[in-house]
């Protein structure tokens, strides 16, 4: 699974470090067709790559079938009832972006949603923008936070709040193609395995062209994390309260209470993350950016005390911690719900 998922979402990597040694004597011959974007896409998600790359009377005919595979997915989502979705959005001076973002999540091919706009207390107009979203669409609702909480207790807040049976998460910045919702709640639909899923994403620079961050152009988008508030939230409760990083580690925390099989990923790039300097996520690490390609430290990125979640995780796995943290915790030990 692990080389399949390197192959498909980084082809060149893959073949620039591979030990199979057959491969490795082809390097000359696959490295130039790796590069191609129409092989990248043709990995990624086949039907969108022959639809984008095919001559045209055979990409019409791609689009007729990915209109068939759409109607197929929305009867078996209405055949379920057509759930409702809660998307989270925490939100701290995001008045520029905010607009835009809740834009793609209106547009969704799934429509049964409720979009939480968390305002973590910003200085700009991003809570107006939020009301004047919510005037004129019913499913977008605005949550005040009371003080300053971050993004960890800011999506908790939102977590609280939700009314949704599933449960996913957008930044304020970002973008969520029309068929996100749609492909990964279907994907959960008459699993008994299957607890939640997660698309891949790229980052994109303010024209919208695809940026490679270090070496690669497609990785797991944590934030995507699409679950059911049942079992999931009321085993797990809350994001950790950490500076950065808090998506990963509820994702890895998901993993050691319900088994990495209970994760659906799909490789389609349903989730289009936007590069700012200016992001939490760099802020203690020196970006350097030349053309499209951007270079970064990952260790300095990593959240302070990881070793201790890494440590609890651990003890998940073999059933000797709780994995629940309690939404309403503002205190930073990863343990701190245990017992409950």
């Amino acid at each position: 699974m692990r080389i399949n998922r390197r192959v498909r979402l980084d082809p060149v990597g893959w073949l620039q470090t591979t030990r199979i040694v057959p491969v490795r004597q082809l390097r000359w011959l696959l490295l130039p067709l790796a590069r191609r974007s129409f092989v990248q896409d043709l990995l990624l998600d086949p039907l969108e790559g022959l639809r984008r790359h095919a001559p045209f009377g055979l990409s019409s005919l791609v689009a007729r079938q990915q209109a068939r595979l759409q109607r197929r997915r929305l009867g078996k989502l209405q055949a379920a009832g057509n759930p409702l979705v809660s998307i989270i959005v925490p939100a701290f001076n995001a008045a520029a972006t905010l607009e835009q973002a809740i834009a793609s999540l209106q547009r969704q091919s799934y429509d049964e949603l409720e979009i939480l706009v968390v305002d973590d207390v910003s200085e700009d107009a991003t809570s107006q923008v939020a009301e004047a979203l919510a005037q004129v669409d019913r499913r977008v609702r605005l949550i005040r936070a009371p003080q300053r909480l971050g993004a960890a207790r800011a999506r908790n807040l939102g977590l609280a709040a939700a009314r949704g049976t599933y449960l996913t998460f957008q930044d304020a910045d970002d973008h969520a193609t029309p068929d996100r919702i749609e492909r990964q709640l279907v994907a959960l639909l008459g699993s008994k395995r299957r607890l939640a899923s997660l698309c891949a994403y790229c980052r994109i620079d303010s024209q919208g062209r695809p940026l490679r961050v270090n070496g690669e152009i497609y990785r797991k988008r944590t934030t995507s994390l699409l679950f059911p508030r049942t079992p999931v939230l009321e085993r797990l409760g809350g994001m950790a309260p950490l500076v950065r990083g808090e998506d990963s580690e509820y994702l890895s925390r998901f993993q050691a209470a319900f088994g990495r099989d209970a994760l659906y990923f799909l490789y389609a790039p349903l989730y289009l993350a936007h590069f700012s300097e200016n992001s939490l996520l760099w802020s203690d690490s020196q970006v350097v950016r030349v053309g499209n390609e951007i270079t970064y430290d990952v260790t300095e990125t990593e959240p302070d005390g990881l070793a201790d979640y890494q440590s609890w995780h651990r003890q998940i796995t073999t059933g000797e911690a709780s994995p629940y943290l309690d939404l309403e915790s503002q205190r930073d030990d990863p343990r701190a719900g245990e017992g409950s």
